[in-house]
């Protein structure tokens, strides 16, 4: 008997506690909640039912930022993280984000040398946006870790619904580039990384 008043005592005690809930598990006021961000890299892997190696998006780092902040300070602080991260710190500038008619939220970010660089070989290696752009293995990572960074393919909430890359000020054009495919605009729906 006495065993059941002391399982009756603890299931009392137990359901107040979860119902008023714990001090350390409520939030604090003044306390900032923060969301998670994905900077994305790129990986060599065979996916199942497949007999080739695909590169496919993988997440490489996670970021907090602010749930109360703005989109752009999101995204402002997502473009710094990935420059710092990924591309030596090369200048990743948010241009705009604007509403578009056919793709929604339209993120334009500029891929912006340093004023030293003249041309391929004028800074040392990969501190260019010249250097991240060559090679088919080098700009396929380069491709995946932009539009897969910057669409984030998984994210539930509000966010961007598609992102135009510009270099040195002007639309992003593969003719200068055979290897980086970063034209037009990248629609989140129909991203797969």
């Amino acid at each position: 008997m006495k065993r059941g008043k002391y399982l009756v005592v603890i299931f009392i005690c137990v359901g107040g506690w979860l119902l008023a809930g714990c001090g350390a598990c409520r939030r604090e006021p003044g306390r900032e909640e923060f969301s998670r961000l994905t900077i994305f890299g790129a990986r060599d892997t065979l996916l199942p039912g497949e007999m080739a190696l695909r590169t496919v998006a993988v997440a490489v780092h996670e970021i907090s930022v602010p749930t109360a902040a703005g989109l752009p300070e999101k995204v402002n602080m997502l473009a710094d993280s990935l420059s710092a991260l990924r591309f030596n710190g090369l200048e990743i500038e948010v241009l705009e984000i604007t509403q578009d008619s056919v793709y929604g939220l339209l993120l334009k970010v500029n891929l912006a040398e340093d004023a030293a660089f003249s041309g391929p070989g004028s800074l040392p290696p990969y501190r260019s946006w010249y250097d991240f752009f060559q090679g088919s293995a080098g700009g396929l990572e380069t491709t995946i870790t932009l539009r897969a960074t910057f669409l984030q393919p998984g994210l539930y909430g509000e966010w961007v619904d598609a992102v135009a890359f510009y270099y040195q000020g002007k639309p992003f054009a593969n003719e200068e580039w055979a290897h980086v495919v970063l034209q037009g605009q990248i629609a989140r729906n129909n991203y797969a990384p």
